[in-house]
Parts: C-alpha cells; sequence; structure tokens
C-alpha cells in the first residue's frame, strides 16, 4: 500500500491501538504484554468458574439422591443445558439410577444413566420427542430434547419416569 491508502490503513491501525492502549492503560509498546496478563487473568477465572459450577453441581446431585428411588428426576427453573449435564454426570457416577433432569428456562430435557439402567436414552426420545413437538437425539446412555413449551416437556418427562 502507498499513498492515500497507507496513510488510511495507518490511521484505521493507530485507532484500533489508541483504544486499546486506553482500555488496558498502557502505552503501544507494553500493550501486548497487558493484554497477556487480561488473558491470563481471564483463563484463570474461567478455571476458578469451572471448578465451582462443578462444587454446585455436586451438592445439586447429592441433594437429589436423597429422595431418589426408581430415577433421579428434577426440573429446575433456571438451569442451562450445561448445567443438567453437570448434575447428570456427578449423580450418575454415584448411582446406577438413570438421571431425567428438564429445565423449564431452556425447554430441554437431559437424560443420562450409568450404563446400568435398562433405559435407552437416545431411543426414547426418538419414539416419543416428536410425538411432543420435541427435537434430540443421543445414544443409549445420554440424550437430550428441546421442546417449544414446557407443559410438553412435562408430559415427556411424564411418559420417560413411567418406561423406568
Amino acid at each position: 500500500k502507498c499513498g492515500m491508502r497507507a496513510l488510511m490503513d495507518y490511521r484505521q491501525k493507530h485507532d484500533v491501538v489508541a483504544v486499546l492502549s486506553e482500555k488496558y492503560s498502557a502505552d503501544e509498546f507494553t500493550l501486548l504484554e497487558k493484554e497477556d496478563i487480561a488473558e491470563a487473568k481471564h483463563e484463570e477465572l474461567r478455571r476458578d468458574l469451572n471448578r465451582m459450577k462443578d462444587k454446585l453441581a455436586q451438592m445439586r446431585a447429592e441433594e437429589l439422591l436423597r429422595g431418589a428411588e426408581s430415577a433421579v428426576i428434577c426440573e429446575f427453573e433456571s438451569a442451562d443445558l450445561d448445567e443438567l449435564k453437570r448434575i447428570a454426570k456427578k449423580v450418575t457416577a454415584q448411582t446406577e439410577l438413570p438421571a431425567i433432569l428438564s429445565s423449564e428456562k431452556e425447554l430441554c430435557v437431559y437424560l443420562a444413566h450409568s450404563g446400568k439402567s435398562s433405559l435407552r436414552c437416545g431411543t426414547v426420545v426418538r419414539e416419543f420427542a416428536s410425538g411432543f413437538g420435541g427435537k434430540g437425539g443421543g445414544s443409549d446412555v445420554q440424550a437430550q430434547v428441546i421442546f417449544r413449551n414446557a407443559e410438553t416437556m412435562r408430559n415427556f418427562v411424564r411418559i420417560v419416569q413411567a418406561s423406568v
């Protein structure tokens, strides 16, 4: 690039560096170092968050296992699918009972077991979920399905519970 194109390119890059320098309180010579430090802090926070999520999932799993009979069944008001999976993983590590976890917020159901249950998660989802307007799939030991409304999601959970 030369002439006006080179000048425009330089101005654009200078503006980016100026914004980043202000954001990180650094000059252009220490900017990359400051960004590396910020990235390391971000990574540490991400690891801490994952540890906390795992601890919370363990606590919830232990609570759910106390009242479980033929299956561990719970509807969470605001859990996301990742949280359901974490809790199910903790549950299935401690029992042979299947976990049937749902989220009112996400309108999803997550089914899982340790491999020692007769429940075939993916098969149940394929056979019954589409009849309730759900979309999903999975394997014999885990499956997930998403619905359009909470009532059809709850009806699906009742069907799964009856088949355990």
